[in-house]
């Protein structure tokens, strides 16, 4: 399997968590009660490297702010 390398704009996000539901590989979790993006959303952030470049995330994110790359 092809290995992936996750990128959030964390402004973008507003914690709808759809991207983690879509992730098979349990990369992504929401960030913690304190950690806030510039809108005072909480965000999604990259928690390990098991992506397999799938791009479920970036195509469920209504935000269009994932993107997904091969390495």
């Amino acid at each position: 399997m092809a290995k992936g390398k996750v990128e959030v704009n964390v402004d973008c996000c507003k914690g709808c968590e759809y991207c983690i539901t879509a992730c098979k590989s349990q990369c992504l979790a929401l960030s913690g009660k304190t950690e806030l993006n510039r809108y005072s959303f909480r965000y999604v952030m990259v928690v390990n490297d098991k992506c397999t470049s799938c791009g479920l995330c970036a195509k469920m994110c209504p935000e269009q702010g994932i993107r997904v790359c091969r390495q």
